[in-house]
């Protein structure tokens, strides 16, 4: 049965408990797989929203597509809380061309100013630029408290790249 305790948000384990959205819409991905044809292009799309648009706990994984397989953000401000972005990848389909294709494996910010705090972004990889994050066109990107282990991109950033942006 629901309970008071666990209608309440902050008691909730998102360790022990943890809320997964996924790209792999076949479930057929293994650690480290390329074969991601049939993966969605973006986990989540955030597209004009203001700072009452919050994600908060959860894990983020296995997108595939040009650019913020994980989370693209255009024009936004949303407040992403204690996520997980793992495993996500932004393939390049003009490495030597001035597109932004293979652009931020996790997280693309176009124009955008996103507030992330104690995220965590694990093996994610981009063709181009920003392995885990990239931001761009006079963006304002905020990062506190965040880790970024294993990202890897072939342009800048293995982690973070940027822009025309604050970071």
């Amino acid at each position: 049965p629901v309970t008071e305790d666990l209608m309440i948000g902050h008691l909730r384990d998102v360790e022990q408990f943890p809320t997964i959205l996924s790209g792999d819409l076949k479930s057929d991905d293994g650690p480290g797989s390329d074969s991601r044809s049939d993966n969605c292009y973006a986990v989540v799309t955030s597209m004009a929203n203001d700072t009452s648009a919050v994600l908060d706990g959860l894990v983020i994984t296995g997108g595939s597509g040009a650019r913020g397989s994980g989370l693209s953000c255009y024009g936004s401000a949303p407040k992403i809380v204690d996520c997980t972005f793992t495993d996500n990848i932004a393939f390049g389909y003009n490495w030597h061309s001035e597109s932004d294709e293979g652009d931020g494996g996790a997280v693309y910010n176009l124009g955008g100013s996103p507030v992330f705090e104690r995220c965590r972004f694990e093996n994610n990889r981009a063709d181009s630029d920003g392995g885990a994050v990239w931001s761009c066109d006079y963006a304002e990107l905020t990062l506190s408290q965040c880790t970024f282990v294993g990202n890897i991109a072939r342009g800048r950033g293995g982690a973070v790249g940027g822009s025309l942006c604050d970071i």
